[in-house]
């Protein structure tokens, strides 16, 4: 760490938006100028000696459930930190969106965080404010990965933190911590509770302060009668009163974790899976003539004029009076992208695999998408070719449509993906937010009140804070979905590739579903 002199170590880095901000530090989004790597640059306004502790415990932990700090300078009014970034956002807000947790993805965050506390214990340090605003999280392949971040209240157990004033978070705090006690055991209670929230769906205690403080020194844990007798046992042992009768260490309450199979005696007591009021398509839809299109329809692109329709050698235009319109003819198959207000368009030839998109974020830039089956890479360049940047996304994705929100995008994870979940990207800031869904869909598009997504014959409809509003059942074969207009959807549907051989071949059909026609839970 920079000490002896004043360095800016952001100098180096094109901000790309604010992440957090708080009372004594804020949290930037930033991309390296030379290299394109992602960080976060926290400016913190220390207040006190434990606090400008915060750079030098992180620079001596490296942990892959730990945020890593890259560097570490001495500025005038505080510390400046350069931090792996986590475009996963904290648990905290997983938590708020993505209720109910399934058991193995809360058994996979909590370990994670028991693992990265294993080795900060094993460095000496207590982190002292453990609570889902300082969980960090990131996207692998498979799932969530979960890192200990903020140790702003961290201590050395050597000289633990004797202040009844400074104790972290009281919904999360040891009962021990209201009396200016810290220990290893400090932090798993802390942990406790989380495991708690994320198993039973809410805080053991709630209140004010001194309420809080009451109640995790003498009230006894709330459990429902109808909790398994391991995590019962798992649940009293983390959140004990005393803490010599606590896990002897993260590692050994890692291991009990590991072992618990079920939370709930009877299935019935679990936590509700999600269900969605189902409209059934009562009579059929009349197809709009497209004889013209001839090739499968890739995608639908809603713009002011009406919606445009994507082949690999074609694009028309469907006004809103339902007229059709030829715009281009491609003599290879492209990949295109058109501006949002319908002014230009962009095709970009045919690549061989990794699978491409092209799409257009404002009436400048587009977006190159690879996908790879272990990861999916953005680069955004200009509509005359020239490129701006890139980064990568450690999952495979499926499809991403733009939303009116500037710069947020809906993308489909890959079919392999274990869950069904969609994710919100928001590109400035870069944050990732997963949206579970209860069907495994295939296609996405944004609208002005919310998004629908689609599997093959079913549209499941999300309102602007992604929550579930009606599923559509008995469409017709959907091959893309677009906004006709605030309460028409366009949807595309191919022939059967398959029965090729066997029939002649057909253009494919257009059909518009009227929202306020069918009994959905929306108002128009």
């Amino acid at each position: 760490m920079a000490e002896g002199r004043k360095v800016d170590l952001s100098a180096d880095y094109r901000l790309l938006g604010l992440v957090g901000q708080g009372q004594f530090a804020r949290v930037d989004c930033a991309i390296h100028r030379q290299t394109g790597q992602m960080v976060a640059i926290k400016q913190i306004r220390h207040r006190s000696a434990q606090q400008a502790q915060e750079p030098s415990m992180l620079c001596q932990l490296n942990h892959p459930n730990v945020m890593n700090c890259q560097a570490a300078a001495s500025t005038p009014s505080g510390y400046q930190l350069i931090l792996e970034y986590c475009e996963g956002g904290t648990l905290r807000s997983h938590l708020d969106t993505a209720a109910p947790i399934p058991l193995s993805e809360t058994k996979a965050l909590i370990g994670d965080i028991l693992k990265g506390l294993s080795h900060i214990h094993q460095q000496g340090i207590i982190h002292g404010d453990l609570k889902p605003e300082n969980i960090l999280l990131t996207y692998s392949l498979t799932r969530l990965t979960a890192k200990i971040g903020d140790f702003g209240s961290a201590c050395f157990a050597e000289r633990p933190n004797r202040s009844r004033q400074e104790i972290g978070s009281p919904t999360y705090a040891a009962p021990e911590r209201f009396e200016g006690e810290s220990s290893y055991a400090t932090d798993l209670y802390s942990v406790g509770v989380m495991l708690y929230e994320m198993l039973l769906g809410d805080r053991p205690f709630s209140g004010n302060p001194d309420t809080l403080r009451q109640a995790h020194q003498t009230q006894p844990i709330p459990l429902p009668a109808q909790l398994t007798h391991s995590a019962q046992k798992l649940l009293t042992t983390a959140l004990h009163k005393q803490p010599d009768q606590r896990f002897t260490s993260a590692a050994a309450m890692l291991t009990a974790l590991q072992q618990l199979s079920a939370v709930f005696i009877s299935a019935q007591s679990s936590v509700p899976a999600l269900k969605v009021p189902a409209v059934k398509l009562s009579q059929p839809l009349t197809p709009i003539p497209v004889e013209s299109i001839t090739e499968p329809i890739e995608t639908l692109l809603a713009i002011p004029q009406g919606c445009c329709i994507v082949t690999a050698k074609s694009l028309h235009m469907l006004t809103h009076q339902r007229q059709l319109i030829p715009v281009a003819q491609f003599d290879q198959a492209c990949r295109t992208a058109v501006d949002p207000n319908g002014r230009w368009f962009f095709a970009l030839p045919q690549q061989p695999p990794p699978p491409v998109q092209v799409l257009a974020i404002d009436s400048r830039h587009c977006l190159h998408v690879q996908t790879f089956p272990a990861h999916t890479q953005l680069e955004c360049f200009t509509r005359h070719g020239q490129s701006i940047g890139q980064l990568s996304v450690n999952l495979p994705i499926l499809k991403m449509a733009m939303t009116p929100v500037p710069y947020q995008l809906i993308a489909l994870t890959a079919p392999s993906q274990a869950a069904a979940t969609a994710l919100l990207i928001m590109l400035k800031p870069f944050r990732i937010q997963q949206l579970r869904l209860p069907i495994r869909c295939e296609q996405v598009s944004a609208l002005s009140w919310g998004y629908a997504v689609a599997d093959s014959h079913n549209m499941l409809l999300l309102d602007r804070s992604a929550e579930p509003v009606s599923l559509i059942e008995g469409l017709p074969m959907i091959s893309a979905i677009a906004p006709l207009s605030n309460h028409e959807l366009l949807l595309a549907s191919n022939p059967d590739l398959r029965a090729k051989e066997t029939s002649p071949a057909r253009s494919p059909s257009l059909f518009v579903v009227n929202l306020k026609l069918l009994d959905v839970d929306l108002v128009f």
